[in-house]
């Protein structure tokens, strides 16, 4: 049987906190029937035009990296998408102010919504869910970018809980509190653990053939 000497054994360790580490900090995705949503907290602080410079207003495809984070292979959602293809399996809601709001006075689903999405906004009276959507608005004066967002309240102060997807916003109008709604085909994933113990056995085989060369010469 082959020493693995006390340094190597140390990087090994290390290497297999960092693989670790590095998968625990990925957010994880809601998948909803055959799509998977990103989280909202992922892509906050971007306006309209800039989410636009990377990804189609007109198809939603997205392509190309804005500060740190990276939109490719993700599709910009629109209203449509967002209401046909996420709310309406997870929340079927009646619609009480037009196509696009939803109000209830029950708080069982939007509680349970936001425990999918992790909130952009929220205090010890509610939390918010708050995202771009590629479509756009017509005020006449000027153009604005829609956003849908869900209000989750926890106390009485108000009766009703609210999802819409007829916010808007100014296209140069940036916040940390909303991110951009992002969607893309679910693949099956490993869990972390299958993907980290693949990892350390990879490294220790690659480690013993070196020590078994280093033994032979």
């Amino acid at each position: 049987m082959v020493e693995i000497p006390e340094m190597t054994r140390k990087r090994l360790t290390f290497a297999a906190a960092l693989m670790l580490l590095s998968l625990e900090t990925l957010a994880t995705p809601v998948v909803v029937g055959d799509n998977e949503w990103r989280q909202l907290t992922e892509t906050t602080g971007f306006s309209w035009n800039e989410i636009a410079t990377v990804c189609d207003p007109d198809s939603g495809a997205c392509n190309g990296v804005l500060g740190e984070v990276d939109f490719s292979s993700w599709t910009w959602a629109s209203t449509y998408d967002v209401l046909d293809n996420l709310l309406s399996p997870l929340t079927p809601l009646t619609y009480s102010y037009g196509t696009f709001d939803h109000e209830s006075g029950e708080t069982a689903w939007a509680t349970e919504f936001t425990t999918l999405f992790n909130p952009t906004l929220g205090n010890s009276s509610f939390a918010g869910v708050i995202g771009a959507l590629r479509t756009t608005i017509d005020h006449g004066s000027y153009v604005a970018g829609q956003n849908a967002y869900l209000y989750d309240y926890f106390d009485n102060s108000n009766t009703r809980d609210r999802v819409s997807t007829y916010g808007w916003s100014l296209f140069d109008y940036a916040t940390e509190f909303r991110g951009v709604w992002l969607y893309r085909t679910a693949t099956p994933v490993a869990e972390p653990p299958v993907l980290l113990l693949i990892g350390i056995g990879l490294l220790s085989l690659a480690i013993r053939r070196r020590a078994g060369a280093a033994g032979q010469v």
